[in-house]
């Protein structure tokens, strides 16, 4: 068919968002970009000689569903959210840690964040054996680059586009999830846009797009964006608690993103990670406390502490610079302090982890 003939263009209809839609017939429709013009078709199933059809999804998008096999579809919820959990819980048994309200929307190379995920990888292996990791397709690259490998073996290193009706997981006791599989706002629009739907991302106040937790594309666009967002995270969650022979095994799963759908139950733990290469001053001063055993109920001095500083470090920072992050870490309750006699003492030193790649600290 030609699409840029004159009575293909005239069956065109405006989006009010500047896309165009056509239903093309025989269960095709289409949709074309309002600026480079590229045009997307999509073809509905045939199932004209089907005396019925049923359809099973454990994370459905009703509006999805209508659009494939027509707005008369039934959606019936078998399991209620409460039901759902037991089932998460109880059958599949796993446990779900969340590590962060944030989105950590991994679109592209601009947004994720190996320095600080080598970090929270590096701890969740320190305290874990068997652990399997699901990213973006970008980060697990670029991860593998920074050494991955040395903390979860390749095979156990997936990203989401390989993880869809996968087990290959489903022996690791422990996972990690991070960043969400966002989509880019063409990709929710053109979606949209092939059920005849025009959609835009919100503006805040400020007039900017708003993101995160605040993205808003209205009821429809909401939901095309949940099916590809929280629900392929809760996908690659039960990725690691499949049948292996003899029933679930079970899993504790960390999930570094806020993207978890909403009705499912989680446990919640904050981590303040600081990477390495953020903070150069930070990372000797908390590795000076962890050796001198300040995180184990010693107590040292700003001298001592500074001694130990210049002793672990081939390019120690000064003791004035000591001197300001153990404030800044008194002053966020994360160390205490007190004087004796002319000294200022440190005590009381709260760290989850002290590694080569980051430290981490509760929030």
């Amino acid at each position: 068919m030609d699409y840029n003939s004159p009575e293909t263009a005239l069956s065109w209809d405006w989006l009010e968002n500047g896309w165009r839609w056509v239903d093309i017939g025989g269960g095709y429709t289409a949709a074309r970009h309002p600026e480079d013009g590229e045009i997307w078709l999509a073809s509905k199933p045939d199932l004209s000689t089907a005396a019925s059809v049923v359809g099973l999804d454990g994370t459905a998008s009703p509006v999805l569903w209508r659009y494939c096999l027509g707005p008369e579809t039934e959606v019936i919820q078998v399991l209620s959210r409460n039901d759902a959990n037991v089932y998460l819980r109880d059958t599949l048994q796993l446990r779900i840690v969340q590590l962060t309200d944030n989105i950590e929307p991994y679109l592209s190379s601009y947004w994720i964040n190996p320095g600080r995920d080598m970090a929270v990888i590096e701890y969740v292996c320190n305290h874990n054996q068997n652990v399997g990791l699901i990213t973006s397709k970008k980060a697990r690259n670029e991860l593998l680059k920074r050494g991955l490998d040395g903390f979860i073996p390749e095979e156990n290193v997936r990203h989401y586009g390989m993880v869809t009706g996968t087990n290959a997981l489903a022996q690791c006791d422990v996972g990690l999830i991070i960043g969400a599989p966002q989509r880019s706002d063409r990709d929710i629009e053109r979606w949209c846009a092939l059920m005849g739907e025009s959609v835009k991302a919100a503006q805040g106040e400020d007039g900017n797009r708003r993101g995160g937790k605040a993205l808003d594309f209205g009821p429809i666009g909401n939901e095309v964006s949940q099916h590809f967002r929280e629900y392929d995270v809760l996908q690659a969650i039960m990725r690691f608690s499949r049948a292996n022979g003899t029933g679930s095994h079970g899993a504790t799963v960390y999930v570094y993103t806020g993207a978890i759908p909403s009705w499912v139950d989680v446990e919640r733990e904050s981590w303040r990670i600081v990477p390495t290469s953020s903070s150069v001053g930070l990372m000797q001063v908390c590795k000076a406390l962890h050796e001198l055993g300040v995180d184990q109920g010693e107590s040292r001095t700003t001298t001592e502490i500074q001694n130990s500083v210049e002793t672990l470090s081939d390019d120690p920072v000064k003791q004035d610079q000591t001197r300001k992050v153990l404030k800044d870490l008194a002053q966020r309750g994360d160390l205490q302090q007190e004087k004796r006699g002319k000294d200022l003492c440190w005590f009381d030193y709260r760290v989850n982890f002290v590694g080569d790649h980051g430290i981490v600290l509760p929030r």
